[in-house]
């Protein structure tokens, strides 16, 4: 999950891309910490 970065695109436009990146950079902390939660973190340690 860091650093964030693009994996693959499926048809979104350079535009989106820049918007989609902006509100990912935005919220990176809830989405790490929404991920983490649900998933664990790298201690191995689950939800």
């Amino acid at each position: 999950m860091e650093p964030v970065s693009l994996a693959s695109n499926l048809g979104f436009g350079a535009r989106e891309l820049r918007k989609l990146q902006s509100i990912v950079q935005e919220n990176q902390q809830t989405l790490l910490e929404a991920w983490y939660g649900y998933f664990g973190d790298s201690s191995g340690r689950e939800r």
